[in-house]
């Protein structure tokens, strides 16, 4: 795998490379400068009383910590959930998080909870973002993954100190393995259903491939994660699990999540009409047609980096419940449709909207809950045109 990336790699002059390499790294240090100064200035992960910062991370390391004192039930109890987080904090806050993942997250989310938990959380970015690095370069060469890496919406996971690297990741080392290592792809989508709203159209996808292997082996695992968990954490996690997904699913139906943060076609039609059932009624359509856009490219024998650029981008438009740090799964869609670029022709029209599509997540406090859809729907956009267009593009001419 990874000598064919670098065979596409040696297709794009030396300049571009370097340039590529160069651009992608200067504005991940900047990131890393960014996020240091806000640490630096007790904006971040330390607050300026000494207190550590209440923000999405510390639901993970909570929930870890409940987990390892075995009080992994106990996590989906809003009540006993906040008395633990307020005491990992050691103050009152502001905002309420929820633990709504499976129990199988338990087992991602308990080594970064032995850690203090500012640690937790700079260790947790580190190892996912090296995660996500690992899998694109399966995808790309190693010149374009600081640049992928680089793309506005990892900032937004790394500040919130959210799960969107390691969705990314899995999504990306899935589809990467799929043709050559089935079972290992297998074992990644049945990793991901530890958030289970972004692996709605793999089956279908799956199905449609007729990739029974990683099928046999996606549903292996999701049910011996399922099994060890209970056996680790007592079935009565599951129950907890199940109780609260359906208290979440009531909250999300009255605008609960809160309508503004929401990256979803439900919450955009919910907000513009005042009607959650026509938001519904949209959010499902939005399914419908993703997956008939993906029954089309497998009829019409679409490379394969196009269908799995419009099954990753596609996955954060078919979900009503999605936040902006998710947008990183943008980066996967973008990967892929690099790499038919490597092995077509990227014209640079085509350039310009992947880098759009990556680049909307950026305008989230001025866009809203438009950023993320948006860009799904440019790079969609993007793998459609060139899936049913003879020629894709030109590839790059200069160095």
């Amino acid at each position: 795998m990874g000598d064919l990336t670098a065979r596409l790699g040696e297709r794009v002059p030396p300049g571009w490379r370097e340039r590529l390499a160069l651009y992608g790294t200067a504005l991940l240090l900047s990131y890393v400068l960014f996020l240091g100064s806000a640490a630096w200035l007790r904006l971040w992960l330390v607050d300026p009383a000494g207190f550590p910062v209440a923000g999405d991370f510390v639901a993970f390391w909570t929930a870890g910590r409940m987990a390892m004192t075995g009080d992994a039930a106990a996590a989906y109890d809003p009540g006993a959930y906040r008395v633990a987080q307020v005491a990992a904090v050691g103050r009152e806050f502001d905002g309420r998080y929820l633990w709504l993942n499976p129990p199988t997250f338990f087992l991602g989310v308990i080594p970064f909870a032995f850690p203090h938990l500012a640690a937790g959380w700079l260790l947790w970015i580190a190892v996912t973002v090296g995660c996500l690095a690992v899998a694109l370069r399966w995808v790309v060469p190693g010149y374009l993954v600081p640049a992928l890496v680089a793309a506005p919406a990892s900032v937004w996971c790394a500040v919130a100190g959210q799960n969107g690297f390691l969705t990314a990741a899995l999504m990306t080392a899935s589809l990467a393995l799929l043709e050559r290592r089935p079972w290992l792809s297998g074992f990644m989508i049945g990793l991901l259903t530890y958030k289970p709203q972004f692996g709605v159209l793999f089956p279908l996808f799956l199905l449609l491939g007729r990739h029974w292997t990683a099928l046999a082996a996606a549903v292996a695992t999701t049910l011996g994660l399922g099994a060890l968990t209970a056996a680790l954490f007592g079935i009565e996690s599951w129950a907890a699990f199940l109780a609260a997904t359906l208290r979440a699913n009531g909250v999300l139906q009255a605008g609960g999540a809160g309508w503004e943060k929401l990256q979803s076609t439900y919450a955009i039609m919910s907000l513009a009409t005042g009607s959650t059932t026509v938001g519904m009624g949209a959010q499902v359509m939005v399914l419908a047609g993703v997956a008939g856009l993906l029954v089309h490219m497998f009829r019409r024998g679409a490379p394969f980096a196009l269908r799995a650029s419009t099954l990753a981008a596609g996955a954060l438009l078919v979900t009503p419940y999605s936040y902006i740090y998710d947008a990183v799964v943008l980066t996967v869609a973008a990967a892929f449709l690099l790499r038919d670029g490597l092995e077509r022709g990227l014209g640079r029209s085509d350039a310009a909207l992947i880098v759009l599509g990556c680049a909307l997540p950026s305008g989230f406090l001025l866009l809203g809950n438009l950023a993320a859809p948006f860009g799904a729907l440019v790079l969609i956009g993007v793998a459609s045109r060139r899936a049913f267009s003879p020629e894709p593009g030109a590839r790059f001419s200069r160095a």
